[in-house]
């Protein structure tokens, strides 16, 4: 569900998760992606929450593999992650790039670790592996891009970019995050003609994947297009897009937060 952008959907089935795990290590990783979740929703009390209890297995099961001789990547990729993620909540942006990016090295040496073979649950925790370094590299350059560093944030998403290509294919819902945020990064940087060129490769290859119309990922394409259009000053061009994107959310809090409440919409208006 999130690699699809269907990020409520898959905060519950993260939670329910959570409730059945017995490992530390399943609790760990559920943990971290629930502060990230909670982190892009804005809920600070259940982000710091999460995070505190990631804390406390992360430290358990860091005695166990010192004790065994056993490697930290993975662990260590899921708290930075989790680092970050209530870093980037709370604005503190130089910290929040420094632990994404300490998360990021986390994933990138377990990929180089795993065994690409033919056993699909192999296959699945690699795909899950790339996903992570995928989200976890743009999270950096979002930090990036705050502390108004917007050059750098595309060099990481353009470097970001070419991994992903090579681990999960050109037309991979994981490789069109990273060319969406691409898309922004050129609107923040007033490139808008070749931010619609890449909004709308976006949005066409995450429809031909068969992505539900109400997922995020699908929603922010359509806002960076709009925005594109923005800059031209396509006025209505640009409330058509903005319109597309808010049709398409049917809760009405979401609406609010993923579709209503942009400068750049309130420019088109």
């Amino acid at each position: 569900e999130a690699l699809n952008g269907n990020f409520m959907t898959a905060v519950r089935l993260r939670e329910e998760a959570l409730k059945n795990a017995q490992k530390p290590s399943e609790k760990l990783s559920h943990l971290s992606n629930l502060t990230d979740f909670y982190g892009m929703m804005g809920d600070v009390a259940s982000a710091e929450r999460a995070l505190r209890e990631a804390e406390g297995i992360f430290e358990q099961l860091g005695m166990a593999s010192r004790k065994r001789g056993l490697k930290m990547d993975l662990y260590v990729a899921q708290i930075e992650r989790a680092r970050g993620a209530y870093a980037l909540l709370g604005g503190n942006m130089a910290l929040a790039e420094s632990h994404y990016l300490q998360a990021a090295k986390g994933w990138e040496a377990k990929l180089a670790e795993s065994d690409d073979g033919e056993v699909s649950e192999r296959r699945l925790a690699r795909r899950s592996a790339v996903a992570a370094m995928a989200a976890t590299y743009r999270r950096a350059a979002k930090a990036i891009s705050r502390q108004g560093r917007l050059v750098d944030a595309e060099v990481l998403l353009r470097e970001t970019l070419g991994k992903v290509v090579r681990l999960a294919g050109g037309r991979s819902t994981i490789t069109l995050g990273v060319v969406n945020d691409l898309a922004n990064s050129a609107i923040e940087q007033g490139r808008a003609r070749e931010a619609a060129k890449l909004a709308n490769y976006t949005i066409s290859s995450l429809e031909a994947a068969g992505v539900t119309a109400n997922s995020s990922f699908l929603i922010h394409a359509r806002q960076n297009l709009a925005a594109s259009y923005v800059i031209q000053g396509k006025w209505q061009e640009a409330l058509n897009a903005f319109e597309e994107s808010r049709r398409n959310v049917g809760d009405i809090e979401l609406q609010s937060q993923l579709a209503s409440g942009t400068r750049a919409w309130v420019q088109a208006l």
